[in-house]
């Protein structure tokens, strides 16, 4: 059966005829996509400030493809470009279990990610 489907004759409850979409029940509540877009968003957003930081005290870039961004002068545009495309995703497409599973896993490892830049700013991992 479909997710999504018109209703086209027939009769629905209450005995009124059906001619509007008819729409599943949510697969995630809406306050928890707007979360979790928020949550992408603004972890990108800390990983430009403290990747910018990180190599203004001396730090390398080990990513090759953030290496190519930085040198072109397009790091942020295209990591907040990315942001917004995956949190408006988040907002509108229909995430199934297994999506919701790697949205999470993402938004942990970003994280993950600023705790580590963090404390590399904090000194603590300095030889």
């Amino acid at each position: 059966m479909a997710k999504y489907g018109y209703v086209m004759g027939g009769r629905r409850a209450g005995g009124r005829w059906a001619t509007a979409l008819v729409i599943a029940g949510p697969d995630l509540s809406l306050a928890r996509r707007y979360t979790l877009a928020v949550l992408v968003i603004v972890l990108q957003v800390g990983d430009i400030v403290t990747t910018r930081w990180l190599l203004a005290r001396g730090g390398q870039e080990t990513n090759p493809i953030a290496q190519a961004l930085i040198a072109s002068g397009r790091f942020e545009a295209v990591k907040i470009s990315l942001a917004g495309v995956v949190g408006m995703l988040i907002l509108v497409a229909p995430l199934r279990h297994t999506t919701r599973r790697v949205i999470l896993a993402v938004v942990v490892l970003y994280g993950l990610l600023l705790l580590f830049h963090g404390i590399e700013l904090s000194g603590a991992l300095a030889a």
